[in-house]
Order: C-alpha cells, then sequence, then structure tokens
C-alpha cells in the first residue's frame, strides 16, 4: 500500500540523514583536535595575538589611519581566505580587484578583526571554526568545522553618508566592488555559527 511504502521510504531518508550527521560528526571532532593543535602552537609565534574567544591575529603592517571600522560601515579591502593546510579558497588579491562589503556581513571572526584595524594596515587572521562557518561549513571549498586564515589589507572605510578614510586611490582598483567576493560572503553569512 501506499502508507507502507511512505513508512519504508522515510524511515530509509532518516537512516540516511543520521548516517550522515555521524559522518560529520566524526569529521568534526577530527578537525577539532587538529583546530586546537594549530591554535596552541600558533600563539607561541612571534607578534600573534590572542584574543578571549580564542581569534588570533597578527598585525603585518599597521596603518597610517586613525579611524576603525565599526560593524555598521562598509569597507573596501584585500583578501586571501586559507585553510589551515595553506589552500587558498577565496582571494581579491589574486584577482586583483578589492572588495567591498559590510563589516556586519561577514563571518564573527572576520568582522572582529576588521574593527581592530586602521586604513593601511595588513592584518593575519587565524579564524576558529566557531568564529568562521561552524559546524555547516561553505560549500565544497569549506568542510564542516574548519578554521580559517584570513590575510586582510584594510583599503577603506566607509560609512552611510561619506567616505571615512581611505588610502591613495593608486592602491586600489578604481574602487571597483568585488561583485563575487560580495555574493560569496552574503551568501554564505547564513552558514556562520552566532557565538
Amino acid at each position: 500500500t501506499d502508507e507502507q511504502i511512505n513508512a519504508i521510504l522515510q524511515e530509509f531518508f532518516m537512516q540516511k540523514q543520521k548516517a550522515e550527521q555521524d559522518k560529520a560528526k566524526d569529521l568534526c571532532t577530527e578537525k577539532e583536535l587538529k583546530n586546537q593543535e594549530f591554535f596552541m602552537k600558533n600563539k607561541e609565534e612571534k607578534g600573534v595575538v590572542t584574543l578571549e574567544n580564542g581569534l588570533q591575529y597578527k598585525v603585518v603592517k599597521e596603518g597610517t589611519g586613525t579611524v576603525k571600522p565599526k560593524s555598521s560601515d562598509v569597507v573596501v579591502l584585500h583578501y586571501k581566505g586559507m585553510l589551515l593546510d595553506g589552500t587558498v579558497f577565496d582571494s581579491s588579491i589574486d584577482r586583483g580587484v578589492p572588495a567591498t562589503f559590510p563589516v556586519n556581513a561577514v563571518i564573527p571572526g572576520f568582522s572582529q578583526v576588521l574593527e581592530l584595524m586602521t586604513v593601511g594596515s595588513t592584518y593575519i587572521a587565524y579564524i576558529p571554526s566557531e568564529l568562521g562557518y561552524g559546524v555547516r561549513g561553505a560549500g565544497a571549498a569549506i568542510e564542516p568545522c574548519s578554521a580559517l586564515i584570513f590575510e586582510i589589507q584594510l583599503l577603506e572605510i566607509q560609512n552611510d553618508t561619506e567616505e571615512v578614510e581611505s588610502i591613495d586611490a593608486t592602491e586600489k582598483t578604481d574602487n571597483k566592488t568585488d561583485k563575487k567576493a560580495k555574493k560569496y560572503f552574503t551568501e554564505n553569512l547564513n552558514n556562520t555559527t552566532k557565538i
């Protein structure tokens, strides 16, 4: 009967879903151990600052600006996103076009580091999984529970009414919005783990 077929299908899909959840849980357990090892070693590296929530960053170059972006600001920047093994999953640097997006439209760890920077700064951010894409991951490139590394160069801060501060225009590419980066971050915002 149709009821029996539906019951069998429902049972099948429930078992399949449980198997996928168990596989993701095992993957996360393994990744979290590797992440913890990385962050423990990394905090001993010269110049690395560890914040209370586990976020780490290193100042490569301090900017000459005086203003730091707020969560309500829009920023123009170059970035390179990497996994702990060095695999690059996204890079405005490689595309040669700066990205433009709201500070509050990216993963929590990225936003937090942006709010520490001044225009002209270059930081390396080491973002724990729970301040990144968490257990959901982000597409095929970023598996669940992946810690991330971002090299970030802040080029400009904008607010709702005016440009707040920017570096010399020759250091950026015509102030173009990197639509791919904006789309990537805003689409994956739903995959973030809020703390």
